[in-house]
């Protein structure tokens, strides 16, 4: 199966790849270094289930996705996802200059938990 990022060659791949913006890893993995992105080092992978939250309206929101795929088109990342609930799909855009701030967040819940975890092992042994 062909992903996006095949049909939107990028010009500046190494650029990105070697101020470590964004990567393409394997055919369903992806380095999105933003703090937009709290996975692992960065890395999400297609297929995979996430939480998306942002505000609006001064209303948080919070919703359970699916990462369908991702693929830089020269000026962004662009974050395809599939909403598990009503399998609607959201693209996002993501700017990696400093001057857009992005509007939301993607979380791995994983990563959530090894924080957690490590906060609470610093705590217990008085760290």
């Amino acid at each position: 199966m062909s992903k996006l990022q095949d049909r939107f060659p990028y010009y500046d791949q190494t650029l990105l790849g070697l101020n470590n913006q964004y990567i393409a890893i394997g055919n369903d993995s992806f380095l999105i270094n933003s703090p937009a992105v709290l996975a692992d080092q960065h890395i999400v992978v297609t297929g995979c289930s996430y939480l998306l939250v942002w505000s609006e309206n001064e209303k948080m929101n919070v919703h359970h996705v699916k990462l369908t795929d991702v693929y830089h088109d020269n000026e962004k990342v662009n974050v395809l996802l599939k909403e598990i609930s009503t399998n609607h799909v959201k693209k996002l855009e993501l700017f990696l200059d400093m001057e857009h701030q992005s509007t939301w967040i993607l979380i791995d819940a994983g990563y959530i938990k090894n924080q957690v975890d490590r906060i609470l092992i610093k705590e217990y042994c008085g760290c």
